[in-house]
């Protein structure tokens, strides 16, 4: 027999790329600026680019499929430095879910294959944040080739600027 030909709304409602952030202790602590020692820090457990932006799930432009996150415990057992270890101390930010919102390593919607969906890490102290989906492609509403209704009745606040704007406005915000 044929194979079942997806509507175009069935594949954009199961097949979108997108990312949740997944910072938590960023909505359960307060940021703000520390001053110790003569350097500024972070409130340890939150991150300056998602502060704020816990539950978010947000679109993603797919160029290539390339990057990923690569942990050296899955190539060398002593390490201890792992993907469940991550998760476990909070330095995961940001993850490829599915339309349910769940953590995903299932191509097309996790395009890299990274370990538990893991899109993006902390560093301890929340001031570095490593991601391998590329925010800057937008941060215009405009580059968005598509979003599932709900998801652009969530972004009218937004006026000419994505859902990714966030990240920016809240590092320049930190910043003071």
């Amino acid at each position: 027999g044929h194979g079942h030909l997806a509507r175009s709304s069935d594949v954009c409602s199961s097949d979108l790329c997108q990312v949740t952030v997944t910072d938590a202790s960023g909505e359960q602590q307060q940021q703000h600026r520390q001053h110790s020692a003569g350097t500024d820090a972070v409130g340890s457990g939150s991150c300056v680019f998602t502060h704020g932006m816990h539950g978010s799930t947000l679109p993603i432009i797919v160029a290539h499929g390339e990057g990923r996150a690569v942990f050296p415990a899955q190539s060398d057992p002593s390490s201890s430095f792992s993907p469940e270890a991550c998760v476990q101390q909070r330095l995961v930010v940001l993850r490829y879910t599915d339309h349910h919102g769940v953590p995903t390593e299932r191509y097309p919607l996790n395009p890299n294959g990274s370990a538990l969906g893991i899109a993006g890490v902390r560093n301890a102290d929340g001031r570095v944040l490593a991601m391998m989906p590329h925010p800057e492609r937008m941060v215009l509403g405009e580059t968005g080739s598509w979003l599932p209704e709900r998801r652009e009745r969530e972004h009218q606040g937004w006026g000419s600027w994505g859902a990714w704007m966030r990240l920016f406005v809240s590092a320049r915000r930190w910043v003071g």
